[in-house]
């Protein structure tokens, strides 16, 4: 109680705190309401910048509440909430039910609407669930949760979305299988405006091979070719886990244009994982940052030359995507006097349809006709 009642006089009185970060672990009622005090009342402390907070916090409802329609944090940009499977109450339930009014009244009031609000949504199937509780119930308690927040991105505000998933250690097999929220996940982004994914397998061992928790990559690809909200992505496993992960994750992300980041720890050691992210990267030339080396102690010996063809790569791309930019405007431009055409030696880039090559041969005809 003594760090409670310590912490709840520092939020009042200090003036100079910009970013406040709390772990799932303080979650008792006393901290609840401590948040609810110093957040509601006389606070001095206005320079807050960045809040992140375990989304399991009693009447998180209100804390918000107090963050973003009280209209005293002026210098407020990120509210970021963690929603970790395992630990998931019936009290968090009720309060993202509450957010999609929250958020619509905040929208449409006379305060500052610029600050960013982010979910993290995490699912790890090497933990078990806390508190006695089953999967089962989490996992319907999580997709309460989840479906809440997509109803919450009907707004216009700046809302952004996580989703971490961490698939089984071989050395945890009897841990929660998380099955149906994994599977049911990715089929809800549809709604998400802003969203961002993370994939780990770590050490996992036969189940890759056999099969399974590919299943579960393939329906998250699945979700992501179903929507174009898909901002950055980030996987990380051993090598045989991207060598299967790679391929189909790319072919999804061919025309997603608002993806600015992607990051797949390790592929600068495997040549073939390399070469599809290069041929990637002459399709969908919306991407703006690359990040392949994770640890600098497993860096291959031509890592940097590589990292030159990928720093090239986006430089190039970033000027097509200017021309693209200009081509959009609509701008009054004059008939064309003449044809050209790229070729870059990729099976993959510049896939087009049948009858998408035939239209464009009657359009060359009938320009070589005016001629």
């Amino acid at each position: 109680m003594g760090v409670v009642k310590t912490l709840s006089e520092g939020l009042m009185q200090t003036k100079s705190l910009r970013v406040l970060g709390l772990t799932n672990g303080v979650l008792e009622r006393e901290f609840a309401d401590v948040l609810n005090n110093a957040f509601t009342a006389n606070m001095q402390n206005i320079s807050l910048e960045w809040i992140d907070l375990p989304a399991q916090v009693e009447a998180l409802d209100m804390v918000l509440e107090a963050l973003l329609i009280s209209n005293r944090f002026k210098n407020l940009k990120k509210i970021r909430l963690g929603l970790a499977a395992e630990h998931v109450p019936e009290h968090t339930v009720d309060s993202f039910q509450m957010l999609p009014d929250l958020l619509r009244r905040w929208e449409r009031s006379d305060f500052d609407t610029s600050t960013e609000v982010r979910v993290d949504f995490e699912v790890s199937k090497n933990l078990y669930p806390r508190h006695g509780d089953s999967v089962s119930e989490l996992e319907q308690r999580v997709l309460s949760c989840w479906d809440n927040w997509a109803r919450a991105n009907e707004s216009a505000l700046m809302l952004k979305t996580l989703l971490a998933i961490e698939m089984q250690d071989q050395q945890h097999v009897k841990c929660g299988e998380w099955e149906v929220l994994i599977n049911e996940m990715p089929k809800r982004f549809t709604q998400l405006k802003s969203l961002h994914i993370e994939f780990y397998a770590q050490d996992v061992g036969l189940k890759w091979e056999h099969g399974l928790d590919m299943d579960h990559f393939s329906l998250l690809c699945k979700g992501i070719q179903s929507v174009d909200s898909v901002e950055s992505i980030f996987i990380c496993g051993p090598e045989h886990v991207l060598l299967n992960c790679c391929p189909p994750l790319f072919q999804c992300l061919q025309h997603k244009q608002r993806l600015k980041e992607l990051s797949i720890v390790g592929a600068w050691s495997v040549d073939k994982i390399f070469r599809c992210l290069m041929d990637f990267l002459q399709v969908n030339i919306s991407v703006e940052e690359v990040d392949v080396l994770g640890d600098e102690s497993k860096w291959p010996s031509d890592a940097e030359g590589k990292m030159v063809l990928v720093t090239e790569t986006l430089r190039r791309n970033r000027e097509c995507h200017t021309l693209s930019t200009l081509r959009d405007a609509t701008l009054p431009f004059e008939e064309a006097k003449g044809a050209g055409a790229f070729l870059c030696g990729s099976s993959q880039a510049g896939s087009i349809s049948n009858e998408a090559y035939q239209r464009a041969k009657v359009q060359i005809t009938r320009w070589k006709e005016r001629r």
